[in-house]
């Protein structure tokens, strides 16, 4: 099945132009983000997407150095530190992937062989392993190893190892349930 991510709104779709629901809306439908900053988070996810953009163009081998703001620059600085540490060899990076038995989507940061990646720029919360559960079922890899790399504006990273713990997949599963009633309901706030 041929999806389409619309960048700006983040809202998938089918080639048939149905919205899908991505892994992100439906843990937010459960497990709402709730930012203290007066922007409501809009600087936070526009830092976590500059971010995983360098990144991508990292690993494509691509990244022009003097497009990349000065803020940002801690963060790929710990990445490349990461990079340095780890060497095992990416398979893919920001891979679009599909549960066609659940109806959901998402994008994955990085693959590895027998393992799945997020960068993050936050804190560490509990949905990180619950959404890393998620792409790695979507994916057909629900034994892989699941790893969230959160990049520090210190220019160092702290990786947290996700264990496959059981009730994960149930947890989204009930997450997608609430999503459901929400979306019949007309009371998501998608953004």
């Amino acid at each position: 099945m041929l999806i389409t991510l619309d960048e700006e709104t983040h809202i998938y779709r089918d080639e048939n132009g149905r919205v899908i629901p991505s892994v992100t809306q439906i843990i937010n439908a459960a497990f709402p983000f709730v930012s203290h900053s007066n922007d409501g988070g809009v600087y936070y996810r526009e830092r976590g997407k500059a971010v995983h953009l360098a990144i991508h163009y990292i690993e494509k081998g691509t990244l022009d150095p003097s497009s990349v703001e000065k803020e940002i620059w801690p963060y790929i600085k710990a990445y490349f530190q990461f990079k340095k540490d780890f060497k095992h060899k990416t398979l893919a990076t920001e891979e679009r992937v599909y549960h066609k038995t659940y109806d959901y989507c998402g994008t994955l940061d990085r693959r590895t062989r027998g393992a799945i990646w997020d960068y993050k720029t936050g804190v560490n919360r509990y949905v990180d392993g619950l959404q890393l559960c998620a792409y790695s079922h979507a994916k057909g890899m629900p034994d892989a190893d699941r790893y969230s790399v959160y990049l520090r504006p210190t220019g160092k990273y702290k990786i947290e190892s996700h264990e496959r713990d059981r009730s994960l997949f149930p947890t989204f599963l009930a997450c997608k349930q609430i999503y459901q009633v929400k979306n019949l309901h007309g009371l998501l706030n998608l953004n």
